[in-house]
């Protein structure tokens, strides 16, 4: 948790895909491996990746849906499905995370679905 945290914090993306292999190496139980594709996910959408990003934050979201970076990590994976095309998706994935109630993110996804309409 330490190590990814120093990342998280430090802004280090470039070193996040060497740590989610390092966290895979060491046979992390799935719910410990997610912070580091949350870190993965979010490393790659500063990068404007959202190709790579996407998947990043699925598994992180299935690892852990609960985890404290779920929210966050749903709602840049709406921004990464809207900037390839998969507007129903992103949508859904808003709407869950509206209903989340989420004080910081709720209220940045209900914007987001009011963009769409």
């Amino acid at each position: 948790e330490l190590l990814r945290s120093l990342a998280w914090e430090a802004r280090m993306w470039n070193e996040a895909d060497k740590l989610l292999a390092m966290a895979k190496n060491a046979s992390l139980a799935n719910k410990d491996l997610a912070p580091f594709f949350f870190l993965s996910g979010r490393s790659t959408f500063e990068k404007k990746d959202c190709k790579k990003a996407i998947p990043a934050y699925e598994k992180a979201i299935e690892l852990d849906s609960d985890s404290q970076y779920a929210s966050e990590g749903r709602f840049r994976l709406g921004k990464c499905l809207m900037k390839v095309n998969r507007i129903a998706e992103a949508k859904g994935i808003w709407e869950r995370l509206v209903n989340t109630k989420d004080n910081f993110w709720s209220p940045l996804a209900k914007n987001e679905l009011k963009l769409l309409q």
